[in-house]
């Protein structure tokens, strides 16, 4: 399953979703053994919204104390990660967008009190390790990932944990671009981050300066929620080798990565 199977939804009224909404709750969740939290759906925004984002434009994310607030010409929502509460109204329920986009903010919300983290990255499973893929919007993070012949976690947003001592990431059935459903189920090792970059060449270096990795990290502006956040953050960062590729759209630069992840691996061990 994908990282939403540690949240379980309890939903009022039931009798209100669609089948289209229901489908994709048993998609990305597993029904059972999760963090509880109660999923409300409303005939009327849950807040009172002065300025709504005009038909086309994207949900608008912002904070009111505790709670994270989503505006969209289609929808409101609001999300306390602390009491495990959300709050819906859709306009349509047949379209899945709404409740899609909650539940991601939901796990980008909740994540860092479970001691893990969302990030905004390209993620792909080499030799049963997982590689994460970051930088700026139009880096070729999608393009990168659907190149990959290996297999992706997904090309938009991954979940990262600690547990047990060891650092490891999964899906998280948010996808991008590539929009696929067959991400590999569980969690893998994390082996490695990768700034990107488009470039006129290809080139791998190993980088010496990664805090730009903090500005791919997908989390509400709360201070409890970023502070959480942090500190799995920079355990990452002491603990990951990290990699600048600077590639083109004419180049595939799996065959060096590769075979760079397998040197590093290698000595790793030694």
């Amino acid at each position: 399953m994908s990282a939403l199977s540690l949240l379980t939804f309890r939903v009022t009224p039931d009798e209100c979703l669609s089948g289209r909404e229901r489908d994709l709750l048993a998609r990305l969740t597993s029904g059972e053994g999760g963090m509880a939290f109660g999923l409300e759906l409303l005939a009327t925004p849950p807040f009172s919204i002065d300025d709504p984002p005009h038909v086309g434009e994207p949900a608008r994310i912002d904070c009111s104390g505790r709670r994270v607030r989503m505006t969209h010409a289609g929808f409101a929502a609001e999300v306390d990660p602390f009491d495990r509460r959300i709050w819906l109204h859709r306009a349509d329920p047949d379209d899945t967008f709404p409740l899609q986009a909650t539940l991601r903010t939901t796990l980008a919300s909740v994540l860092p009190l479970l001691g893990g983290v969302t990030v905004h990255c390209a993620g792909v499973v080499i030799d049963g390790s997982g590689h994460l893929f970051y930088g700026q919007s139009g880096a070729g993070k999608s393009t990168l990932a659907g190149r990959s012949p290996y297999p992706i976690l997904s090309d938009e947003m991954v979940a990262l944990f600690e547990r047990d001592g060891e650092l490891v990431v999964s899906a998280t059935g948010f996808w991008g671009t590539l929009d696929r459903d067959d991400a590999p189920r569980g969690s893998f090792p994390l082996a490695s981050l990768t700034r990107i970059r488009k470039g006129d060449s290809l080139r791998i270096d190993r980088q010496q300066t990664p805090q730009s990795f903090l500005e791919a990290l997908l989390v509400p502006a709360i201070p409890e929620l970023w502070s959480a956040a942090l500190s799995v953050a920079w355990n990452v960062l002491a603990k990951t080798p990290h990699y600048e590729l600077t590639w083109s759209l004419a180049s595939d630069p799996w065959k060096r990565l590769h075979e760079m992840f397998a040197v590093d691996s290698s000595e790793s061990k030694e």
